[in-house]
């Protein structure tokens, strides 16, 4: 009765808080980010409890509408060679060899013409920067396995305490 809480509380967490990394980039695969949209399609749905109210207020068979969004994944080269897949409409950071860093929000348009990469985006007007210059792109990764070993590591350990504090405190 008492972990109820603490287990609403660790799904909660689950929900709000991610563990993430950084995934370095090679400059030339910023183009794969390009044109990507979210996709989204109406989905009908039939069977118990959707749909129209029943004789007594309660709900009766009947069609249930919703709406389903992708989002397609895009496999990059990292700049150790690995081969890493992350969501089209990821943002990005252009990390350049100087020190300095631009952020750049989906979506994007961008493409190498020669030795520079020409990008757009929501946040940028377009600019072409030598990719000498770049160093990488930085892209956050959400680790969605790590948040869940991470919260429910820590719920259990909470709710060890919680069930322990009785004993420990008499």
């Amino acid at each position: 009765m008492r972990a109820t809480p603490i287990v609403a509380l660790s799904l909660a967490a689950n929900l709000l808080v991610g563990c993430t990394s950084l995934v370095a980039v090679k400059p030339s695969e910023v183009v794969k980010f390009s044109g990507a949209l979210e996709q989204s399609a109406t989905v009908a749905t039939f069977g118990w409890g959707y749909g129209y109210p029943g004789r007594r207020g309660g709900f009766g068979m009947g069609p249930s509408y919703g709406t389903v969004t992708t989002v397609t994944s895009t496999n990059v080269e990292t700049v150790d060679g690995r081969i890493e897949s992350l969501p089209s409409l990821s943002d990005f950071d252009l990390v350049f060899r100087d020190g300095g860093v631009l952020h750049f929000e989906h979506p994007i348009d961008a493409h190498v013409d020669g030795d520079s990469l020409s990008i757009a985006s929501r946040n940028r007007p377009r600019e072409a920067y030598a990719l000498a210059s770049i160093s990488h792109a930085e892209v956050t990764k959400l680790e969605p396995g790590k948040t869940t070993a991470l919260v429910f590591g820590a719920t259990f350990g909470v709710a060890a305490l919680v069930f322990a504090s009785p004993m420990i405190f008499r």
